[in-house]
């Protein structure tokens, strides 16, 4: 019994852990195409409604503004691009370009 566990042990690792070793990292600093529904000038944070390629669905989340001055070229509507580093608790976006300052269908921003 104990030499069937063996053979199966070494079969499974020879098999998988050559593949797992193989798989490349997530990637972590995902870029990033987003429209802003809303900023936090005291806490340097903005609010973006996404869509990740291959993700599905669009998606809202809270990102730390890696460059507080951001903060100042941000508003509800506008148009963004940036890089996102999932990998702190509060995911950060930085290298942000206001592709867009004025909002989607030529709306008044508040």
């Amino acid at each position: 019994m104990a030499l069937l566990f063996a053979v199966l042990f070494f079969i499974l690792q020879s098999a998988w852990l050559p593949a797992l070793a193989q798989t490349p990292p997530p990637n972590d600093f995902t870029p990033i195409h987003a429209t802003v529904v809303s900023v936090d000038r005291q806490q340097f944070t903005v609010d973006l409604r996404y869509a990740t390629p291959g993700s599905g669905p669009v998606t809202r989340h809270t990102f730390a503004l890696a460059n507080h001055n951001d903060v100042l070229r941000l508003h509800p509507g506008a148009v963004v691009d940036g890089t996102a580093d999932t990998t702190q608790k509060v995911w950060t976006l930085s290298n942000v370009n206001v592709e867009s300052d004025k909002p989607l269908g030529g709306q008044a921003s508040p």
